[in-house]
Formats: structure tokens, sequence, C-alpha cells
């Protein structure tokens, strides 16, 4: 109960995610399509991230990292892959093509450097993101809650990989 009145009040001192999720769907998407184009299987996926993922300046003891994964992500991960059979790739890729991933993390740090992390309910309920298209209008995106079975799977397959991603904090 202290925990969580603790992060109320630390939560009123640090910026909300919902502009700065606002300009980082505006940059990323504005950046990724000025990005240069090459071959997919010569995408450096570790710059790809640089480019795509964003921490927010929220003070010493929280830290906010938001990701968006662009579907190019996805077809440069697996362009590499040797593991996995062509038609299992196409069909992955075909699976996650329709969904635009935003991956938000954020956790407070102690006194001793130990990070506790936010659970997924606590992120979405303070997360409002808009977006803006290159030729239009802003508006609101809500997180899906219904995803394809095929989805669901993907994720929570790829989940730790996406977390190893994020990089080191």
């Amino acid at each position: 109960m202290l925990a969580r009145k603790k992060r109320e009040e630390q939560a009123m001192n640090r910026p909300t995610l919902t502009a700065i999720a606002v300009a980082v769907l505006c940059l990323l998407t504005s950046a990724g399509l000025a990005l240069e184009k090459r071959p997919i299987d010569k995408v450096d996926t570790d710059e790809l991230i640089k480019n795509t993922q964003t921490k927010v300046p929220s003070g010493h003891r929280h830290v906010s990292i938001i990701w968006w994964i662009p579907p190019e992500f996805w077809e440069a991960t697996f362009a590499k892959d040797q593991n996995t059979s062509e038609a299992g790739k196409k069909r992955m890729i075909a699976a996650l093509k329709p969904y635009s991933l935003l991956a938000v993390l954020q956790a407070d740090i102690s006194d001793f450097g130990v990070f506790t992390f936010y659970d997924k309910e606590e992120v979405e309920t303070g997360l409002k993101i808009r977006f803006r298209p290159a030729d239009g209008e802003p508006y609101q995106i809500t997180p899906s809650k219904n995803a394809s079975p095929d989805v669901k799977m993907l994720l929570s397959v790829i989940k730790p990989i996406l977390t190893a991603a994020m990089g080191n904090l």
C-alpha cells in the first residue's frame, strides 16, 4: 500500500508519457521515413533500435523508455535468422505486419540502483498515445486488447527478445 502511494507521488513529479509518446511517434515515424533504404538483410538491427527507441527524461529515480517497433525490425531480424524456415519467417512477418508495436518500459530506481519495474496494467493506465501521420491530423490510439491468437503466441515467444533489445539501462 505504501509502495503504491509512493509511486503515485513520484508519478506526479515526472513527465507524463502522453506528450512524450506523441512526440516520439511523430519523430520516429519521420525518422523512419528519412532513413536510408537498403536491402532488408543489410539493415543493422542495433542501429534501427537506436533510431526507434528513446529514453524519456524523468529524473534520476525513474526511467521510462519508449520503443516503436516497425515492421522492418522483424523483417531484418528474420532475414538474419538461420534457424527458422523461410515459410515460418513469412508466416510470422505476415502475422505481425497489421500491427504497429510500441514497447514501453517504466521503472523506479532505488538509492542502491535497484530497478522496480511497473507492471503492464500500471503502464497502460497512465499511457495515452496520439499519432500524427505525416499528411494528417493527430488521433488517439488505444492499445489493442484483441490481437489474433497467432500474434498473442508470437508476442509471448518474442517478449524475451524484446526485453533484451531494450538494452542496458
